[in-house]
């Protein structure tokens, strides 16, 4: 019988609430000189890419120059200034925008707005729209790869200057000479095709089951697609889409963001207190087990609404997914390469094994690797750092 995750209405006990909006640029100005008309007060603008900060009553409003608008705070005010915007549409006949709601806001480190990396990765549907958009500017032309790894190239000049923005075959998006658009339209094409349209998203990453030395990493995270939307506008990939990152950075990030994660570190000296038979199969399905039951416990940690989807890669799903989540609740089984959810547990998962290995290190006195895996047998601490068992079940 599958473990059901206890249902709650709210996510967590947040007291403000959130709500954005995707505009036409060309509406910018006029929409903007219509809302200066009502009792707003002007603030001083967080960001550069922001053209209108100001509070009406007890909500702040926030208008980027890519056309989002973001409005927060008290709830009971939002339709009186949505009023305002929806004025301005019917004197020009033109049809209101999309007012999404996201009720559970909570007040946090805001990243990612002012410093947009030069490279992101986007979804399949939003390197469809990027396309469509890159082919409509007349003062940009498309150009053939340079390398191997890209699919295409633009190239804009401008003031004598050539920037270029560059799509690769794993798309990944980064610019070449810089791209004074670049970050407006990174958030433009997040806001307007979102991956996920639930409430509730939780990414499970499970790795280093086969690796001989150091624990198995299983990590939760819990977002909502706005948090999602944060995390893949600051840049976060999986660590197999790229050489280099400041990974220990991006931990931070992640962590600061989210409303929930656990990173479980099932140690070495654990797995190998396991009785086993020496076979592999017994090995795997021991393995398995106690990962699954720490997984629940980590579960049983927070309660979510009903609308709520799981992501995870397709190996782990076929192995935890009905005992932990049940029959019931809604699944996602995505490859790690194109999920930015699962990319942003990976970058858990990988700098916790990273931190443990660096601090074993220290008391071995060695890199723990595979070619000092005899070092480590010889040491008095091979129980802490080798899966012995591992060794014997092959």
């Amino acid at each position: 019988m599958g473990f059901n995750l206890p249902i709650s209405p709210l996510i967590l006990k947040l007291k403000r609430s959130k709500k954005s909006i995707l505009v036409e640029v060309s509406h910018l100005e006029e929409l903007i000189n219509h809302i200066k008309l009502s009792n707003i007060e002007q603030i001083e603008s967080s960001s550069k890419f922001i053209i209108l900060q100001a509070k009406f009553k007890d909500i702040e409003i926030m208008i980027y120059n890519s056309g989002i608008i973001i409005y927060k705070g008290n709830i009971n005010n939002f339709r009186e200034f949505e009023e305002i915007i929806i004025e301005y549409y019917n004197i020009n006949s033109i049809k209101p925008p999309k007012m999404k709601l996201t009720e559970e806001y909570k007040e946090r480190e805001h990243i990612g707005w002012d410093s947009t990396p030069k490279s992101v990765w986007l979804t399949k549907e939003q390197i469809v729209h990027l396309k469509k958009y890159l082919a409509g500017q007349e003062e940009i032309s498309e150009h053939a790869p340079k390398r191997k790894h890209e699919e295409r190239r633009y190239l804009r000049e401008k003031d004598g200057k050539k920037e270029w923005l560059v799509i690769n075959n794993n798309s990944t998006v980064f610019t070449v000479g810089g791209y004074d658009q670049f970050d407006d339209l990174v958030r433009s094409l997040t806001t307007e095709h979102e991956s996920y349209s639930q409430e509730t998203i939780f990414a499970i990453n499970v790795d280093y089951q086969y690796s001989k030395i150091g624990p198995i990493v299983a990590t939760i995270v819990m977002m909502d697609p706005s948090q999602l939307q944060e995390l893949q506008i600051a840049g976060i990939k999986h660590k197999t889409l790229v050489r280099t990152f400041p990974y220990d950075e991006q931990y931070d990030v992640i962590t600061k963001t989210v409303d929930y994660y656990d990173n479980i570190i099932i140690e070495p000296s654990e797995l190998n207190s396991l009785d086993l038979n020496n076979s592999y199969e017994d090995y795997t399905s021991q393995v398995n087990k106690i990962i699954e039951n720490k997984l629940i416990e980590s579960l049983k940690k927070v309660s979510v609404s009903e609308d709520t989807i799981f992501v995870m890669d397709e190996n782990s799903t076929s192995i935890y997914k009905e005992r932990i989540f049940g029959l019931n609740s809604e699944f996602s089984i995505c490859d790690f390469e194109i999920s930015i959810p699962l990319s942003i547990a990976s970058v858990l998962t990988y700098v916790s094994q990273k931190r443990w290995l660096e601090e074993n290190e220290k008391l071995l006195g060695f890199e723990l690797n595979y070619k000092n895996t005899d070092k480590i047998i010889q040491s008095p601490h091979k129980n802490k750092i080798l899966k012995l068992k591992y060794f014997k079940s092959e």
